[in-house]
């Protein structure tokens, strides 16, 4: 866990602090700006091969040719959705507590589990979800 928090640049109070959600986000966020590095690197591969070609019917070449073809499944893509709109959920109630006047945050945050469970959410979504929300705010 040490270098994987080093890795992202972080503290060990800080990799701490993230929520398993939170982590996720980060790891898929580093295997996007991989896939983006692969990709520039493959441009410059092709535009050298390109410019060298012997005769006018070698093989074209696109940054493509040096990526790895494989796209998102869509469990990967509800997966990434998931977590947006958890997400925003977090983003919401965090907001909102902020605006309240003092004296009503309290009772806004024990209305929290009520709001969330008819949003939809199961009882355990519910218990991570207020525990993020309040993750800062304790």
């Amino acid at each position: 866990m040490w270098a994987v928090a080093r890795e992202y640049g972080f503290t060990d109070e800080e990799f701490g602090k993230l929520s398993m959600a939170q982590f996720w986000r980060l790891f898929r966020q580093r295997q996007l700006a991989f896939q983006k590095d692969c990709y520039l690197q493959g441009m410059v591969a092709a535009t050298l091969l390109n410019a060298n070609r012997a005769t006018a019917n070698d093989r074209v070449f696109d940054a493509f040719d040096f990526v790895g073809k494989r796209s998102r499944t869509a469990a990967e893509i509800a997966e990434d959705e998931a977590a947006d709109r958890l997400d925003a959920v977090v983003l919401h109630f965090r907001n909102a507590l902020v605006l309240l006047p003092p004296d009503k945050v309290q009772q806004a945050i024990a209305e929290i589990p009520d709001r969330l469970s008819k949003l939809g959410f199961s009882a355990r979504e519910v218990a991570e979800l207020q525990e993020e929300i309040l993750r800062d705010n304790k």
